[in-house]
């Protein structure tokens, strides 16, 4: 088969035969047939002119992965077979087998046996895909057809869209063929996380997070030093498990934990266990800001050993620097400056610090969107997002014949009528109202529907009349129909009757079960001299609502827009009510005692909702920036909270808040630090600033890993901003000592190596190696009755023919020019 490299060339080989033919036609002489031979030689040389020859194919690369999440998953024994099945399925191949881990090797080279090659050891914590296609490709000629199958799980190390990369450009394509397998025995403790500076004497906790593929009974060991801290036995379900484990320090030091799980059967002793480093520090921890004397949080703080500095104002950034976390409380947020609100902005963001802001009625009255709002977990306006009404009321009015009376020359059914109108447009325009009338039986005058601009209301009542008896059961059923469909967050039913209902048999058992389930909250105004107080208690009692009496019929108005107003009034919720969330259970406390009161909110996105007044949120935190930010809505001075603070778990639950708004950053006199993990080395990163907040430039630091390690410059890399590389240490607890030898500040930043990814990721990632496939031009090989051959046979060797053409064409022009020289031959031509 003849080949051509630059095939543009032979263009030009009957271009010069056409201009030699015009040429010699025009001075009357014959075609110099052997010079244009000559010429056409060489251009066919310069071409690259070849012909290709035929002979077995050498270029089948087996690509094999010898990491350890194949090795703990597959027997070499089964790699063996797979590989000998598909060369013997593949004649027209000669095979190469190339192993790849963290390093690359040629296990087996071409025309030689796989066997045996498996048995080389590479270092299997990592799984560096690039390096392994690399080789191959390095293995291949250049000018033939080439095929690489790689054998693996598909989880890689390194960034496989490289090794993608590399074989498209090649021409290579890459098939694949899945080894490995699910451990469904195996256990892994994937997060081992707590506070890397604690102060002396105070409690803190230690958290961890367990990954198992089914039900498992586990062993967790917790492990300071060489001591043994704790021990438990627990089953985990499918999936993620968290854990929290207590500790506290009584000496200045740096204490080494180790955390280790164990399962039964567990394969892999690599991935159950994880190491950090936590220190000591007898500087200040909490600045209170309160203005109430009465506040019961310096109690709460020394019942929990905290230090702490009580202020009425806010003190300077500078001031702020010294302290891990700051309370706001006893004081309306409002009165915050903009001046005041940035500053505590950057003790958060920019100093890593905690915030911690209790807010009862007196801290959020008049408060909303000020500077401080964005730092806060939760929100006081509705979500845009959400599109639904917060609030949907179900107004019962008895029009039975005693509603027919008189009372200061006016009928009662018209004060009645007017006093719902009235309420109904004190609601939000986006709530859903509704008002059913009923005697002996009922009908809805309004049906559930957007209140709007309460135009339709005074119409839809107008023709209010009062007659015959009085059944409340039937209504009360339809009222609870319609509002367990309806999509909004509070839903009421306010009751108004004197409760004297017709004495035929109804199921109010059966009714006081389903109020007390279904999550909507009647309310109820007795009215008259001599209401059926018994059955509208227990109606409230049951709906969780408030029973009202009125005697003088002319107050109703009054009463009824007051209980409609504090339903509307979304920000705070009066009342009783239960306390529940994942921040009770991590601690072991029982229930808590109810609240009688808290501000409505509505969490954002990424917040961490930990308690939980029904549907809205209690107590939230997030991250933001550097620090952490946490929000209580309710007060601690004793108006809504007070049962909460005779409680004897109050202490303890104070101090899991404090321990949730602890920032996880280390900041050290300004100097805050993170480290990042890498192979084979690490990088610090600190984020430096000055007394006032500002960025701290042309700083002379120097880091060192402690105990043992080589000192490395931290150079400045852009304004407060440096940054140092290190090699990264063995698995477990480090810190680096961090010295700023301009100002004489210093930091201890602890951090943790923990093992390698290698043994985190199990089982086949199909996805991964079906994109490989797809996009090399490979195909994806399955090991179902029998492997699919792949396209082999014959390919053919390329002969150059550049010298034997140079020759004959230098042959050619000596023979022409000798002829040329000839005697007579001059003439003849």
């Amino acid at each position: 088969m003849i080949s051509v490299s630059f095939p543009f060339l032979l263009i030009v080989i009957p271009l010069i035969w056409i201009l030699g033919w015009l040429i010699a036609r025009s001075r009357g002489r014959p075609i110099p047939l052997l010079r244009l031979a000559a010429l056409t030689l060489l251009i066919l040389a310069c071409g690259g002119l070849g012909v290709r020859l035929g002979r077995p194919q050498i270029d089948l690369i087996l690509l094999v992965d010898r990491s350890a999440s194949v090795g703990r998953t597959e027997r070499d024994i089964d790699i063996y077979a797979r590989m000998e099945k598909l060369v013997a399925e593949n004649p027209g191949f000669r095979a190469a087998v190339v192993g790849f881990a963290r390093d690359s090797r040629i296990l087996s080279g071409f025309g030689r046996p796989i066997a045996g090659s498996l048995s080389l050891p590479l270092p299997a914590d990592a799984t560096n895909i690039v390096a392994g296609v690399a080789l191959s490709l390095s293995l291949l000629p250049d000018d033939e057809p080439g095929e690489i199958v790689l054998m693996s799980d598909g989880h890689f190390s390194d960034d496989v869209d490289i090794a993608i990369g590399e074989a498209q450009l090649a021409g290579v394509p890459i098939s694949v063929l899945p080894i490995g397998d699910d451990l469904p025995t195996d256990v892994s403790l994937v997060d081992f996380s707590g506070p890397g500076e604690v102060g002396i004497g105070r409690p803190f906790s230690l958290r961890l997070a367990i990954d198992a593929p089914q039900t498992s009974s586990v062993t967790i060991a917790l492990y300071r030093g060489d001591r043994l801290v704790a021990s438990r036995d627990m089953t985990v379900p499918p999936g993620r498990t968290t854990a929290s484990f207590p500790d506290r320090l009584l000496q200045p030091g740096a204490y080494p934990y180790r955390a280790i799980v164990k399962g039964e059967d567990d394969p892999i002793p690599e991935n159950d266990s994880l190491s950090l480093l936590v220190h000591t520090t007898d500087r200040p921890e909490v600045l209170l800001l309160t203005r109430d004397e009465r506040s019961s949080l310096p109690a709460l703080l020394d019942a929990v050993g905290l230090t702490y500095t009580r202020a009425a104002n806010l003190p300077s950034l500078a001031g702020l620097a010294p302290y891990r976390q700051l309370i706001l409380t006893g004081f309306p947020l409002d009165s915050l400056t903009g001046g005041e609100s940035r500053r505590i902005e950057r003790f958060v963001k920019d100093l890593g610090g905690g915030l911690l802001v209790i807010q009862g009625e007196e801290e959020v009255r008049g408060f909303a969107e000020t500077k401080i709002d964005p730092l806060l977990p939760v929100s006081s306006l509705v979500p845009e997002e959400a599109e639904r009404p917060s609030l949907a009321v179900v107004y019962l009015l008895d029009r039975s014949s005693s509603m027919s009376a008189l009372t200061h020359q006016v009928a009662k059914i018209r004060i009645l009528r007017d006093a719902a109108a009235a309420s109904i447009t004190l609601l939000p325009p986006d709530a859903l109202a509704g008002v059913v009338a009923f005697n002996e039986a009922f009908r809805w005058l309004i049906p559930l529907s957007p209140v709007g601009d309460g135009t339709g209301i005074y119409g839809a009542l107008r023709n209010l009349r009062a007659d015959g008896g009085t059944d409340i059961y039937y209504p009360i059923v339809a009222a609870l129909d319609r509002l367990e469909t309806a999509d909004a967050r509070s839903k009421y039913i306010i009751l108004i009757s004197d409760g004297r209902t017709t004495s035929e048999e109804r199921d109010y058992p059966g009714l006081f079960s389903r109020l007390a389930g279904s999550g909507v909250t009647l309310s109820a105004i007795a009215l008259g001299e001599y209401p059926n107080l018994e059955l509208l208690r227990r109606l409230t009692d049951a709906g969780h609502g408030t029973l009202y009496h009125v005697v003088d019929f002319m107050k109703l108005p009054q009463l009824t827009m007051q209980v409609t107003e504090r339903l509307s009034r979304s920000r705070f919720v009066i009342g009783e009510v239960e306390v529940s969330g994942p921040l009770i259970g991590s601690a072991g406390l029982g229930a808590l005692p109810p609240l009688d009161g808290y501000v409505r909110t509505y969490p954002r996105a990424g917040a961490r909702v930990l308690l939980s007044a029904g549907v809205d949120p209690l107590f939230s935190t997030w991250r933001v920036g550097l620090g952490s930010v946490s929000l209580l809505n309710t007060d601690l001075a004793g108006r809504w909270s007070d049962k909460w603070l005779d409680s004897p778990d109050m202490s303890r639950l104070f101090e899991l808040m404090l321990k949730e708004t602890e920032p996880l950053t280390m900041a050290s006199a300004g100097l805050v630090g993170s480290v990042s993990i890498g192979d084979p080395t690490s990088s610090l990163v600190v984020d430096a600033r000055d007394e006032t907040g500002r960025f701290a430039d042309f700083l002379d630091l120097q880091a060192k890993l402690v105990p043992e390690g080589d000192a490395f410059p931290v150079p400045q890399v852009a304004p407060g901003l440096y940054r140092g590389e290190f090699p990264t240490p063995v698995e477990g607890g480090h810190a680096i000592r961090l010295a700023d030898r301009t100002t004489g500040r210093s930091g201890i930043f602890p951090f943790t190596v923990p093992y390698p990814p290698e043994y985190r990721k199990i089982g086949i990632d199909g996805e991964q190696l079906k994109r490989i496939a797809a996009m090399t031009g490979g195909r994806l090989l399955l090991e179902d009755e029998a492997l699919p051959s792949l396209e082999g046979g014959e390919t053919r060797r390329l002969i150059p023919l550049f010298p034997y053409l140079l020759a004959a064409a230098l042959a050619i022009y000596l023979i022409e020019l000798v002829l040329r020289r000839w005697p007579g031959v001059r003439r003849r031509d």
